[in-house]
């Protein structure tokens, strides 16, 4: 849509292609020349700005038709809200009818017939079962766990590697004369040989051609050469450098060389990675994990390495460990993985080269991951004795995880080992003893364990103490005890107390699968007496408890049971021995709830009903005292039957004069919500808006029917009102009026908004075109007074030019550049001929020149 409202500027741009190019006081006339050329751009302007103008137009003619567009909606969408209104204003005709006949009309309702009743469980036992409340866990034995924070295998060579360096000799006598021959310094013909690996190559000392005889010849001559370049020191001395780290070169021929240049006859080497303890054709070769073996070889051939820069590259390319020259030269490496070995080999001397040592780095060797020689780690399980390891590689030390694995497992008292994720656990033999971790390895950093003590958890963790008891009579019968504690007899775990509850003479006691003390006497009804300070950690009182009573139940003191009838008040029972403690007790206060009929009955059930038929009943308590009474949590509602209503009935007499004149009235008033002047976009006719020059592009709105016909409400003139169905009918019909009319009111508001983000869009763009024709006359005024700067410049510096030197054939025609830069308009040129008057202004300016 953009390309369609701006339209196409011009296809000539000063910024479309551009070259950078510099000048200054010494440049060519023919850099000037291209420097001052762009005769088209005064056109490009011209164009540029007519094309604008005519956009701007075109846009805001747009801009007007959008406009009319956006009056035509808004109009409609008005009309439309006005005929909702109307609609709406028709339906308080039908609420304003009061019929007067009443009929029966069938409509079920729920009326109670039976009053809430509910019953519980059967209570009274034929025998006596006591039963703690709080649940043991099974003990625990001491244990810990860490996990090896073991790093990724690194390494660092101990020999900083120097730097690469080109070989160089210079001469010491003066090589700066203008005839070796001439002045002695060598014989005609004699040579110079220059080798530098691929053959001698020979300068020949003469005054013929292709000889040399003087500095400058002798210095070309060795630049020529592959390999090497030449030059002058300050005294005149040759120097010969090679091209790089990796060349050497051999100086020889039948020249005197050591008496004419004071350079001696030999073989000259670069220094390198060769020299520094690696030779042609090794390797270094690194495999990380279980991967590929990658291989640096060294040598000056295709592919190897002869340099320092070039071992920094190759390292660099390896893969699965980060392989590098650090800041001190040295060879370093780190593994991406700390599951990864790391294994240096090859055929060169590593140690020697780079004071790094072949062979495996293993990520689970300890000394290596801040483990050091002679430290230790130790164990002690309760009372006994340390159990010491010791790492380092000497006999019976530990050096590696496998090593510690082993170690591990013939530690007595406890049971340890490092799992496959390298998690170190260990477990004492038995629920009592304590584990002592010690050592002065770096426990925390290392292994992830403290240097602490590691405690069981068993009874005596759970609110039990060294030396509680927990008594147990039957009847009249004696009392046994047990004793709790690590001593001898003593109990600690859940498993001493199963086997010390076993051993009891009087009652039948054990632990449930919930972890709860229950107890039984023998012969099933005689009293259970519990006591000693141990009791209330299960649960129980110190008490004594017979058959039937609430605390064998298992209902706790201050545990409660609550009534709430219709809108009563809610009514509480708690369960206590100044409260109730008895089923006697409980029955008395059962009845004495209001609202309800509730007892226990011979069986020991709790029944209830509701006194008034509608009246529901709400239960609540403690958890445990509904689960023990059999009863739920809930509101337990009456039950109910069906019953009739009645319902009023419209007739002809119920139905006002002026609702049928009222009606009547609808249809023109639905007709004169139509709007002025246009389209009427809510009658079935549309709107059409170009969105494009081209018209390939349109926006169409309208085309909305809300006439009485299209919207049901073409009654007749002798429309009446004579039944309920008919009253119906005529609601049913105003309500889909209505919502027909709502539908199109909302969408000629997204019209009108679509038409308002239209409009800003147009506007918005003929701001940008109006902003570029600024700019664009602003680039005119620029490119004017540009064009007169250079034309200053080309003067001067054709008047510098003219200053110096002599006139040859190349300076007529940088003349004639310069002055046709300067522009035939300048005033300077009397004659029809441009290079006559260019080479006329020459002279003029430097009569002394021919």
């Amino acid at each position: 849509m953009v390309d369609s409202v701006l339209g196409s500027v011009s296809s000539s741009s000063p910024f479309a292609s551009s070259k950078s190019s510099s000048s200054s006081s010494t440049s060519s006339a023919g850099s000037l020349g291209s420097l001052f050329s762009g005769a088209g751009s005064a056109s490009f302007f011209r164009n540029s700005t007519s094309s604008l103008s005519t956009r701007i137009g075109a846009l805001s003619r747009q801009i007007d038709k959008v406009g009319e567009a956006t009056d035509a909606v808004e109009a409609a969408r008005n009309a439309a809200r006005s005929i909702a209104r109307t609609l709406r204003s028709a339906q308080t005709l039908i609420d304003d009818i009061d019929p007067q006949v009443v009929s029966v009309n069938r409509v079920t309702t729920r009326v109670p017939t039976y009053p809430v009743y509910a019953t519980g469980r059967i209570l009274l036992a034929d025998s006596l079962n006591v039963s703690g409340t709080a649940s043991l866990a099974a003990a625990s034995p001491a244990s810990g766990s860490g996990l090896l924070d073991l790093s990724p295998v690194s390494g660092t060579g101990s020999t900083a590697l120097s730097a690469d360096a080109a070989v160089s000799v210079t001469g010491t006598k003066d090589a700066t004369s203008s005839s070796y021959i001439l002045g002695g310094t060598v014989g005609q013909g004699q040579t110079l040989t220059i080798d530098t690996g691929s053959g001698a190559q020979t300068i020949t000392f003469g005054i013929f051609g292709g000889q040399v005889d003087s500095s400058s010849e002798l210095e070309a001559a060795i630049d020529a050469i592959d390999g090497v370049e030449a030059s002058f020191t300050a005294e005149g001395y040759l120097s010969i450098t090679g091209a790089d780290a990796t060349t050497n070169f051999t100086i020889g021929g039948t020249a005197d060389v050591q008496s004419a240049f004071g350079i001696s006859e030999q073989s000259y080497s670069a220094f390198n990675l060769l020299d520094q303890g690696v030779n042609e054709g090794e390797t270094l070769t690194v495999q990380v994990g279980g991967g590929a073996t990658q291989t640096i070889t060294f040598g000056t051939g295709a592919g190897e390495i002869a340099t320092r820069d070039g071992l920094a590259t190759a390292l660099s390319g390896l893969s699965g460990a980060s392989f590098a020259l650090d800041g001190g030269n040295h060879v370093t490496f780190t593994a991406e993985s700390a599951d990864d070995t790391v294994t240096l080999g090859g055929t060169a001397d590593l140690a020697g080269a780079f004071g790094l040592a072949a062979g495996t780095y293993d990520p689970e060797d300890l000394l290596g991951q801040g483990v050091s020689q002679g430290e230790t780690l130790t164990f002690k399980v309760g009372s006994g004795s340390v159990q010491t390891i010791t790492f380092g590689t000497g006999g019976g030390e530990v050096q590696t995880v496998d090593d510690l694995n082993a170690a591990l497992s013939g530690l007595s008292g406890l049971t340890a080992s490092i799992g496959a994720d390298r998690t170190l656990i260990f477990t004492a033999d038995d629920a009592t003893s304590s584990i002592t971790v010690g050592g002065t390895a770096d426990l925390s950093g290392v292994f992830g364990i403290t240097q602490s003590s590691y405690d069981p958890t068993n009874l005596l963790d759970q609110g039990l103490s060294q030396g509680d008891t927990l008594t147990i009579q039957s009847g009249s019968g004696d009392t046994e005890t047990i004793t709790f504690g690590t001593g001898a007899g003593e109990v600690a775990t859940l498993s001493d107390l199963t086997g010390a509850l076993s051993s009891l003479t009087t009652v039948n006691a054990s632990i449930d699968d919930n972890g709860k003390l229950t107890v039984d006497p023998l012969d099933g009804t005689s009293s259970v007496t519990i006591g000693g300070s141990a009791a209330s950690t299960f649960g129980l009182e110190e008490k004594t408890y017979t058959i039937n009573s609430f605390s064998s139940l298992g209902i706790g003191e201050g545990e409660t049971l609550q009534f709430t009838v219709g809108d009563q008040r809610k009514q509480t029972i708690v369960f206590n021995k100044d409260n109730v403690d008895s089923f006697e007790k409980l029955d008395a206060a059962l009845r004495g709830i209001s609202g309800i009929s509730a007892r226990i009955d011979e069986e020991g059930r709790l029944t209830f009903q509701a006194r008034n038929r509608g009246d529901s009943v709400k239960v609540g308590g403690t958890l445990n005292t509904l689960e023990t009474f059999g009863i739920k949590a809930k509101t337990y509602n009456p039950k109910t039957r069906s019953s009739t209503e009645v319902q009023k009935e419209i007739t002809p007499a119920d139905v006002p004069p002026s609702f049928a004149e009222n009606l009547g009235l609808l249809r023109g008033e639905i007709e004169s919500a139509a709007p002025d002047g246009g389209p009427n976009l809510i009658a079935g006719f549309t709107s059409t808006l170009e969105a494009s020059e081209s018209g390939r592009s349109s926006l169409t709105f309208g085309g909305y029917d809300l006439t009485p016909e299209t919207l049901g409400l073409d009654l007749p003139e002798d429309f009446t009102v004579e039944s309920q169905a008919d009253l119906d009918a005529l609601a049913e019909r105003l309500q889909t009026a209505i919502e027909k009319a709502d539908y199109v009111v909302g969408r000629l508001e997204q019209d009108k908004l679509q038409l308002e983000a239209f409009t800003d869009f147009t506007s918005g763009v003929s701001t940008i075109v109006k902003d570029s024709g600024d700019t664009i006359d602003d680039l005119a005024d620029a490119r004017k007074t540009t064009i007169e700067t250079r034309k200053q410049l080309a003067l001067t510096q054709l008047t510098a030019f003219a200053g110096n030197g002599s006139l040859t054939g190349a300076d007529r025609i940088t003349y004639a550049q310069l002055a046709s830069a300067a522009g035939s308009d300048s005033g300077l040129f009397q004659t029809t001929d441009p290079v006559s008057a260019q080479l006329a202004l020459v002279l003029a300016l430097n009569p002394s020149r021919t």
